[in-house]
């Protein structure tokens, strides 16, 4: 038996137009139809870091999955505590949180992710630096510029 292998592509980005330096995430979708879409969250070191060690600076890339049927997730019945995080209310995060657009989605995530933590979504993220992250990604950098 064999398995479909997934075919990723970039539909977008949330938060800062350089994820990779600011924070922030590319969020992908399977071409195959097979696999739930998922984000590519970046969390870049401190500005010290940064000033000192400029493109070497470490990075952390989470991979999340936008998993397709939200209410059956732990974190379903905590979106009370996001809505008031967030300063939405929790009908538009729950709303969000369903949503069959993965870039609305994937902003449920992001504040999931900010709240508890990336490590809740992915214990085992890549280490890189700046400068290998922007290799790495360059595609989806030159999109997300271009927008």
């Amino acid at each position: 038996m064999t398995t479909q292998q997934p075919q990723w592509k970039c539909i977008g980005h949330i938060g800062d137009v350089d994820p990779i330096a600011h924070g922030g995430a590319f969020i992908y979708i399977d071409e195959t139809g097979v696999y739930p879409p998922k984000m590519t969250w970046f969390e870049p070191g401190t500005d010290e870091q940064w000033h000192e060690l400029e493109g070497k600076t470490p990075l952390d890339v989470y991979r999340v999955m936008l998993e397709e049927d939200s209410t059956r997730e732990w974190w379903y019945d905590k979106l009370g505590s996001i809505a008031s995080f967030t300063g939405q209310t929790l009908e538009q995060v729950q709303a969000d949180a369903n949503s069959a657009d993965p870039r609305v989605k994937a902003w449920v995530y992001d504040s999931l992710v900010r709240y508890f933590g990336a490590e809740e979504f992915d214990s085992y993220p890549l280490r890189m630096t700046e400068d290998e992250a922007y290799e790495q990604y360059a595609t989806e950098m030159k999109m997300s510029l271009s927008r």
